[in-house]
């Protein structure tokens, strides 16, 4: 076989093209298919020195047979697809530019052309969505509404209604978890608008009467029918919430604290998902006792604040009943023992649950965001939220160990000068004004201003 394609490269060599067409062209009419796949990018180069027309169907077949093992091949060839044929081979054209665009990483370029296909997939009523359209979405552009939306109209179309639940569901919840309040009515609205082309009565129905009154609120008695078939057909914990969400966007506050009961009844039920999409909710299961503030997230998490003040102090040294919320702890602890989250994500945790005075729970997602932070600065943070729970709980001997040990990661002069503070506070709640004392001191030795580490020192000598 190999000698076959080097006699032809030869000829290609000499210029000879027309015998090595010949050449070429009789390998096709012996089918050798192995042959034949050696011998078709030679016979292109050959048309195209001849300035022959190359046909669109090799240009094709050379292009994807390229696209695994060498994409810049593929790329060179696909230049000659000649313009007046694109529409006539759209699907086959747009394809590969498709897998040109993934491969080469151009990821604008590839929203494009996937949007371009579904589009036209959809115009040209085509009952099929290809498996490679699916699958380079859902890898790169996972949470983009639009091509969402546009995968709902084809799944509709076509008939897959239960595909289509399931692109509805991340849709509705993705405008909520994912986009600013503002376009939320204005994406619910476009998701009711394509509900509304499925011609055949089904579950889809419920879907579209919640979002419906999302996107106008209530403008007639047939949209209380809506919530209420809604508040029957969802009994699912996200969807739930969506719904309690409505009745208070729509005023219907004594509605809502009575269905809060049925949401916080169900076993997907998670406090930390009011706290990070809907706060607004939180009143219907926590009651916040008048207590002293507490440093909102934005200041527990910068490493100016990665230190215990006097404010925060008194805070977290205040009494804490051994039983309270402790059912509730326990159900938020066991939760974070089998849920999957980020150090971010488990710091913001620990401080709301800080906010809510639930220390046990804060302790746990910050330790949790201690083992897993992936630099310096997440491990500060997380250090700083564990001793703020360990000083809720008073466990001062634990928060001790934390800062020194916290302290031999602090790099800048405030974060060592804030861990030494620390250490002087928790040694002085221990009894040791002694050692409390010697660091006091030298931190006045490092920076004589630094905070209240003077008058501190001089309370401390008239003990």
């Amino acid at each position: 076989m190999m000698d076959v394609i080097l006699v032809i490269r030869q000829m290609m060599a000499d210029s000879k093209f027309v015998e090595a067409q010949r050449e070429v062209e009789t390998i096709f009419f012996l089918k050798d298919e192995a042959l034949r796949k050696e011998a078709l990018p030679l016979y292109l180069e050959i048309l195209k020195a001849q300035n022959k027309r190359l046909p669109v169907e090799m240009i094709v077949e050379v292009a994807e047979r390229f696209l695994q093992s060498d994409i810049d091949q593929s790329i060179y060839w696909m230049s000659f697809f000649p313009e007046n044929e694109i529409n006539r081979y759209f699907f086959l054209y747009q394809k590969i530019k498709i897998f040109h665009a993934e491969r080469k990483g151009l990821t604008a370029e590839l929203y494009q052309l996937i949007s371009k296909f579904q589009i036209t997939l959809f115009t040209s009523r085509v009952p099929v969505i290809p498996e490679f359209l699916k699958t380079f979405t859902l890898k790169f552009f996972a949470h983009d509404f639009n091509l969402g939306l546009q995968r709902l109209s084809l799944e509709i179309m076509i008939g897959d209604y239960e595909t289509a639940e399931s692109t509805l569901r991340n849709l509705m919840l993705s405008c909520f978890e994912q986009s600013s309040p503002r376009s939320t009515r204005t994406k619910l609205s476009h998701v009711s608008d394509i509900l509304e082309t499925c011609q055949q009565s089904s579950q889809l129905d419920i879907y579209r009467g919640l979002c419906f009154v999302y996107a106008h609120e209530i403008s007639a008695k047939t949209d209380y029918k809506r919530i209420a078939e809604a508040v029957i057909f969802f009994d699912d914990f996200k969807f739930q919430t969506l719904i309690l969400n409505l009745l208070v966007e729509i005023g219907l506050d004594e509605i809502a604290s009575e269905y809060a009961v049925s949401v916080k009844e169900s076993k997907e039920y998670n406090f930390v998902y009011f706290d990070k999409y809907f706060p607004q909710l939180k009143k219907f299961f926590v009651t916040l006792e008048e207590k002293a503030e507490i440093p909102k997230a934005s200041a527990l998490l910068t490493n100016d604040d990665i230190r215990l003040d006097e404010k925060v102090q008194r805070t977290a040294t205040r009494s804490i009943d051994p039983v309270e919320h402790l059912d509730e702890e326990s159900h938020f602890i066991s939760m974070l023992n089998y849920q999957e989250s980020t150090t971010a994500e488990l710091l913001e945790i620990a401080t709301s649950f800080i906010q809510s005075q639930m220390p046990r729970v804060s302790l746990k997602a910050a330790d949790l965001a201690l083992k897993s932070a992936e630099n310096n600065e997440m491990y500060l943070k997380a250090a700083y939220l564990k001793m703020t729970s360990l000083l809720q709980l008073n466990d001062f001997r634990s928060a001790l160990d934390l800062s020194i040990e916290a302290s031999g990661r602090a790099t800048s002069p405030e974060d060592v000068l804030s861990f030494l503070y620390v250490q002087a506070e928790l040694f002085q709640k221990l009894g040791e004004n002694k050692t409390a004392k010697s660091i006091l001191q030298k931190i006045q030795n490092i920076d004589a201003d630094y905070r209240l580490t003077k008058e501190r020192l001089i309370r401390l000598n008239e003990i």
